[in-house]
């Protein structure tokens, strides 16, 4: 019986992998390149303009709402939006502040409110809401 060579196995075994490897590095080598000679699509401009709305949901009184709308009405976006707040037991002083900016506010009628009831009710009242800004 022979005796196993290990030198001659480990070197067969590296030069397996080492050509899998240029095989996979070259695939994506040669991709890479021909990505960078296709040209960019341009999409046609929208003839259609669609109108979005932000929703923001304040539960008790949070002074970081207003930070929250300026940092959003800042974004350059020339998207048509509304920027939403629906709030509960927040202070007169921010209720004040939020109304010299383009936002509507909601008010919610109790506090057995949630999260999610308060991001549903502008959802209801949709209608109206689209009546109001059209």
């Amino acid at each position: 019986m022979e005796q196993l060579n290990w030198n001659e196995i480990i070197t067969t075994a590296d030069s397996i992998l080492f050509f899998c490897f240029v095989i996979f590095v070259g695939y994506l080598f040669v991709f890479a390149i021909a990505s960078l000679k296709t040209e960019r699509s341009k999409y046609p401009q929208t003839l259609k303009q669609y109108r979005y709305a932000v929703l923001f949901a304040v539960q008790h009184s949070d002074s970081i709402i207003l930070d929250s709308v300026k940092s959003f009405m800042e974004q350059n976006y020339k998207g048509n939006f509304n920027i939403i707040v629906v709030y509960h037991n927040m202070e007169a002083s921010i209720v004040q502040e939020l109304k010299e900016l383009p936002v509507i506010l909601l008010e919610t009628p109790n506090d057995d409110f949630s999260r999610s009831q308060m991001l549903d009710m502008p959802l209801n009242n949709s209608m109206h809401l689209y009546m109001m800004f059209r």
